[in-house]
């Protein structure tokens, strides 16, 4: 019997590309918060933002960096 998997599952992500998975996120947070949202993936990089009061966020999943803001 086939098993259903749902969409997006993390093997699925874990082969995506970072600009790829960025760039899903970015649409997610524009549709659900309204305003322009920045996502970087990666690995390794640095960043000088400015950003709106309460529109950041940065985390980690392994070795892999998400950082999102939202501008005006």
């Amino acid at each position: 019997k086939k098993k259903n998997r749902p969409k997006g599952n993390a093997h699925t992500h874990t082969q995506q590309q970072p600009q790829e998975v960025a760039s899903t996120i970015k649409r997610i947070f524009e549709s659900e918060y309204g305003k322009t949202w920045h996502c970087i993936v990666g690995r390794n990089f640095s960043t000088f933002v400015t950003h709106e009061e309460g529109a950041y966020i940065y985390f980690n999943i392994g070795q892999t960096g998400f950082m999102l803001f939202a501008t005006a």
